[in-house]
């Protein structure tokens, strides 16, 4: 049984990105091979682009996913491991996009300063995983992965389609990494003991 964190948003919002949150998920390892996963985190995002007339929030949010990774190398070792896999991932969520300012007019020449009301929304979508994952040292190892998205279903909102949704990323790009740390929790099976029998005199 392995549990990990996602550090990946955690240091990127450090350097500046201007969503994400935190992540961390429990593995069963079978045989292996089949490697059984659920994921669960928190996201938000608070960006105000630079050529942009608006603020876009969203509060930090529940997600959720729950898949499969297959460890090509299940004959070789348990130090490390090539694996691929499949996700879907739940999302529900609120947006809003504040002091959206539009032209110039009225008596004053100053331009209108609106919101758009807060919304909600639930998006499902696919995710294909691949990664790596190395033994440090004991039980403790780090994980690389790539993890591409797509979108199944979502809620329509009558103001548009949010920019972020939690667990997914920002709509415009659906690559996106992952950087864990991992421990392992080993699970065995209780030996039966032998018993000692004295022989008859």
């Amino acid at each position: 049984l392995t549990v990990g964190v996602d550090l990946w948003d955690p240091v990127m919002r450090l350097i500046g990105q201007k969503y994400g949150g935190v992540e961390a998920w429990v593995e069963l390892s079978l045989y292996n091979r089949f490697k059984p996963i659920v994921e669960v985190g928190l996201g938000a995002a608070d960006n105000t682009p630079e050529d942009g007339n608006f603020t876009y929030k969203s509060a930090l949010s529940p997600y959720f996913r729950i898949g499969m990774n297959y460890n090509f190398l299940f004959g070789k070792t348990d130090d490390y491991q090539f694996h691929g896999g499949l996700r879907y991932g739940l999302s529900p969520f609120s947006f809003e996009v504040v002091d959206v300012s539009e032209g110039a007019g009225g008596y004053w020449n100053e331009p209108t300063v609106f919101n758009v009301p807060s919304q909600k929304s639930v998006v499902g979508y696919l995710g294909i995983v691949a990664g790596l994952k190395v033994k440090i040292i004991d039980n403790l190892f780090m994980g690389w992965s790539l993890k591409y998205h797509y979108i199944l279903h979502e809620t329509k909102c009558d103001y548009g389609k949010p920019w972020y949704i939690p667990g997914y990323g920002t709509r415009g790009s659906a690559l996106t990494g992952a950087f864990s740390v991992m421990y392992s929790f080993p699970l065995k099976n209780k030996s039966s003991k032998a018993v000692d029998v004295e022989p008859e005199t």
